[in-house]
């Protein structure tokens, strides 16, 4: 994907079948783009993804 500036992803488990350096990866994409001004919204079960710096998370019920 090429960069964009001021926009908001929905995820839906986007870590789901990579392997741990591709979701390194993923996370470094995630952190440049928001950095970028965009946002995301993503459900997973991942706890490293639920631990990342700029993660506000919600669980299910709130």
């Amino acid at each position: 994907m090429s960069p964009k500036i001021g926009i908001l992803y929905l995820l839906d488990e986007p870590e789901v079948g990579l392997a741990p350096r591709l979701t390194e990866e993923l996370i470094s994409w995630m952190d440049g783009r928001v950095g970028d001004g965009c946002q995301f919204i993503i459900a997973t079960h991942s706890m490293t993804l639920a631990a990342l710096k700029h993660a506000q998370v919600i669980t299910a019920g709130q």
